[in-house]
């Protein structure tokens, strides 16, 4: 369901008077929550997809930051420039999965 769909909802439970404010608020946190996590997964999708699109040590390494900020990785983890590729993608593919598993 889209975030505009639950505000919609939202909205609806709202003016319907058998239900009541509280079921409003609730649904609105819910959008609310729902967009902030949204956003940690578009950036992954978005890094996700420009590996696909053009494998790179440059687009590893800033997943590979952007997993350890949000604490999916334990510690800094950085391919060199010399890197082969076929090693970069192991590594991406394999922390891509672990991130999706998360």
């Amino acid at each position: 369901m889209s975030n505009v769909a639950i505000i919609k909802k939202g909205f609806a439970l709202f003016n319907n008077r058998v239900t009541g404010f509280a079921e409003w608020c609730i649904v609105v946190c819910l959008a609310m929550t729902t967009s902030l996590s949204y956003a940690a997964v578009n950036k992954y999708d978005s890094l996700i997809a420009d590996f696909d699109s053009k494998p790179s040590v440059a687009i590893a390494n800033k997943f590979f930051k952007a997993m350890l900020e949000e604490d999916i990785m334990d510690e800094k983890y950085v391919l060199g420039d010399a890197t082969p590729i076929d090693s970069v993608c192991q590594e991406f593919y394999y922390w891509a999965g672990e991130w999706l598993n998360e």
